[in-house]
């Protein structure tokens, strides 16, 4: 029995993705855990890193981990980088050399299929075969974020089988970060600096049994992931007997250990916080296993990270709508959008910051509803008026008209049409003020991107190359009709101040 690892990291791409430059220090703290003799026992020697390969070299080392193996070999792939879904849903690992087309479609060469990837697992002999992948599935979003999937994608249907376990850094409709908000200090993406913690400390070894089972690592990883960024939501796909592959030793009676896990469980009781009266026993278990204060507070500061992780994004997000509602508010459908993108990217559900919009909506609803107070008492609600009937004729005498034999039928009057105008809702003081400000603002952004739109124009005069002159006609394009969409905005503005 031999344990076998292919590490795999892709933090260079073609232009068209962005570069993750954490993927290849994934790949190197997971070599470290897995190669050390006291955690994953891995030799050496059965450890292949593979940086920013090409196509084919990939292609190669997936076939070697898993050809001419023994039923008890474990094997491991490791996979951190950008996945792709091609416009038929198929799904691909993204290489140093993946690429897209002009028309923004994957060239399918320059990719590794995960089809292939099936297959090669399928054909291996191994019941004990653990895939992990810390990868996207719909490419590059924006500049520091990776979304992770871009559609419903049955990881389990792609990659299941028999003793198998497949841990994955998100769920197929979520997202989850790169560079930006998913990385620490070191360059780790959040889910894979929670797996090697959960090895290289022994806090994943959940039974105390000395041994770490993907399943507990899962189970460990996942929930600090959560503290961090509670919308994210990694997840596990055991086949059969996956979940009990023992992937890692912990060390059980190391007292660094044991106090961990009393820091861990009075984090969670004090949600992210050490209360007071925990503070106390704390101090008892450091006394008791001889942990020096420093010690203590570094394994303290580790643990509580992912809570503070989380409150800075709560943080960061509260600044920004402050600043937002300054400029617009109500907010236009495409900043409503755009906020939603951003928490999105924060990984903040909205159960984390129904408190927040809360707070820094309610003054402005307050001030809305102080402006429309002097129009509401300047027009005063008029008591309905009762018809009055000459005479003794009441209602119910005038109600229906009587027709006498031999007399002509009164003539029918056509009914008559009324066209009215729909009012126009009059701005309130608040409203008008917040709508200056974004005119404002608009006309800034469109100064700027008209002087863009002369100088883009001006180089396609001046370029010979077909290829610069393809993508420079695109720029222009581009913003011809974001100007265009920010003088529709602009006079939108204008109707509604002058109304």
């Amino acid at each position: 029995m031999v344990k076998v690892a292919l590490l795999v990291g892709v933090s260079e791409y073609e232009p068209g993705l962005n570069p993750l430059p954490g993927a290849v220090k994934d790949v190197d703290a997971m070599q470290r855990v897995l190669a050390d003799p006291e955690l994953g026992g891995f030799a050496e020697a059965d450890i292949t890193v593979l940086k920013n390969p090409q196509r084919q070299e990939m292609e190669d080392e997936i076939y070697r981990l898993f050809s001419d193996r023994k039923k008890d070999d474990l094997l491991l792939f490791y996979f951190s980088g950008h996945g792709i879904k091609d416009e038929n849903g198929r799904l691909y690992l993204a290489t140093r050399v993946t690429r897209k087309d002009t028309n923004g479609r994957l060239v399918k060469p320059s990719a590794v299929a995960t089809a292939s990837l099936h297959e090669n697992i399928n054909e291996s002999r191994s019941q004990r075969q653990v895939i992990i992948l810390d990868c996207c599935f719909s490419g590059a979003i924006a500049q520091g974020m990776t979304v992770k999937n871009d559609g419903t994608v049955n990881l389990k249907e792609y990659l299941g089988g028999k003793g198998r376990a497949i841990l994955t850094s998100s769920t197929s409709t979520e997202y989850s970060f790169g560079a930006a908000t998913g990385h620490d200090d070191a360059g780790l993406s959040i889910y894979t600096r929670h797996l090697v913690e959960g090895m290289e400390t022994g806090a994943a070894d959940v039974d105390g049994d000395g041994w770490i089972a993907v399943e507990e690592l899962h189970e460990y990883a996942a929930s600090r992931v959560k503290e961090a960024a509670p919308a994210m939501t990694p997840k596990f796909y055991p086949v059969e007997e996956g979940y009990k592959i023992v992937l890692s030793r912990s060390r059980q009676d190391d007292p660094k250990l044991k106090y961990r896990k009393e820091v861990q469980t009075s984090a969670e009781a004090g949600q992210g916080k050490l209360l007071f009266f925990a503070q106390k026993v704390l101090e008892g278990k450091r006394a008791e296993w001889n942990i020096s204060v420093e010690e203590a507070q570094a394994i303290e500061d580790a643990v509580l990270e992912p809570y503070r992780q989380c409150e800075r994004k709560l943080y960061e997000y509260e600044q920004a709508l402050t600043e937002a509602v300054q400029i617009e508010y109500p907010f236009s459908v495409a900043n409503e959008t755009a906020l939603s993108k951003y928490q999105q990217q924060l990984g903040l559900r909205d159960a984390d910051i129904a408190a927040i919009a809360a707070r820094v909506l309610a003054p402005l609803r307050v001030e809305d509803e102080q402006d429309a107070e002097p129009q509401r008492q300047a027009k005063p609600m008029q008591p309905a008026q009762k018809l009055s009937f000459p005479g003794n004729v009441t209602e119910q005498q005038v109600s229906v008209p009587v027709l006498i034999p031999g007399t002509p039928e009164p003539a029918v009057q056509p009914p008559q049409t009324i066209t009215t105008q729909p009012a126009t809702p009059k701005l309130m003081p608040a409203q008008k003020r917040r709508l200056k400000q974004r005119q404002q603002a608009l006309e800034d952004e469109r100064n700027i991107r008209s002087e863009k739109l002369g100088h883009l124009r001006k180089s396609f005069a001046i370029e010979t190359g077909e290829a610069v002159k393809f993508q420079l006609q695109k720029q222009i394009q581009d913003e011809e009709v974001k100007l265009a969409a920010l003088d529709d905005e602009l006079d939108a503005i204008d109707q509604s101040l002058q109304n």
